[in-house]
């Protein structure tokens, strides 16, 4: 596929947006890494791959924001008493 001039100015530009905007919340990044860390432990980013265009997988990162059940759980009730874990199988819904 032959790529117009627009198209390249339009990706040069999301480039330079993007690095920008990335520099720029660098500061708030760490604090945010801090904070995750010192709540929920390490790792501190959350990896995943997804399907990106045309179903080429690409690895997604963003900061922890959720708890293991068990550790919460254990906290919460304490050392003495034993903790159940109830997975509910998921089910699609149908329409009436």
């Amino acid at each position: 596929m032959k790529r117009r001039p627009y198209d390249l100015v339009k990706r040069a530009i999301d480039i330079l947006i993007a690095g920008l905007a990335l520099i720029l919340s660098l500061p708030i990044q760490l604090v945010v890494a801090l904070l995750v860390r010192i709540n929920l432990g390490s790792p501190v980013l959350f990896t995943q791959q997804r399907p990106g265009r045309s179903g080429r997988m690409f690895t997604m990162y963003k900061f922890r924001t959720m708890r293991d059940i068990t550790e919460d759980l254990c906290q919460r009730r304490g050392p003495h008493h034993p903790v159940r874990i109830v997975v509910a199988l998921h089910q699609p819904r149908r329409a009436p």
